[in-house]
């Protein structure tokens, strides 16, 4: 799958400051509604938070994957953060190591609130694409570190042409 697809540089926020969970949203949101991918930025947050509450979305390795389920996106969505400092991501669950909720990078899932057989399909390629590129730590590294939007776009399309960089 073609992560071009879903996840677009316009969508790709690097080094933003922001101390909590709910800040890193809230610039996510902000930018998806400056690109007019949502209409209501605080309600779109909302509707994130309240996803959130299912369960600890921490990937391990200070990476974070939200999702929102959202009234307003009529197609699946991927939007990017990497935070200058990292975030303590807030969970309800008691059992996630403190060290996990540590994170700098954050990649959100924006889904249509009634999704098709299809987008379902595309969800589930999306997401697998993704978590298939965030096993090996050297690669999270690059992440954490690259300065360029089309580099991570690419990371996640099978693309990586400069890691050690």
């Amino acid at each position: 799958m073609d992560i071009r697809e879903v996840l677009k540089k316009e969508h790709i926020l690097l080094d933003i400051e922001a101390s909590t969970r709910e800040e890193v949203l809230q610039q996510m949101a902000e930018n998806l509604l400056e690109t007019k991918a949502i209409t209501d930025a605080d309600r779109f947050v909302k509707q994130i938070l309240e996803r959130e509450k299912l369960g600890f979305t921490g990937a391990g390795n200070g990476i974070a994957i939200p999702h929102g389920v959202s009234d307003q996106i009529n197609q699946i969505l991927v939007a990017v953060a990497r935070v200058k400092e990292t975030v303590y991501w807030e969970s309800e669950q008691e059992n996630i190591p403190e060290n996990e909720k540590n994170v700098n990078f954050i990649i959100l899932f924006a889904i249509p609130q009634e999704v098709t057989e299809n987008q379902e399909i595309r969800y589930i390629k999306v997401l697998q694409t993704i978590c298939q590129n965030l096993m090996d730590k050297e690669k999270i590294k690059f992440l954490m570190r690259t300065q360029n939007e089309s580099e991570i776009i690419n990371y996640f399309n099978g693309e990586r042409r400069n890691e050690n960089g």
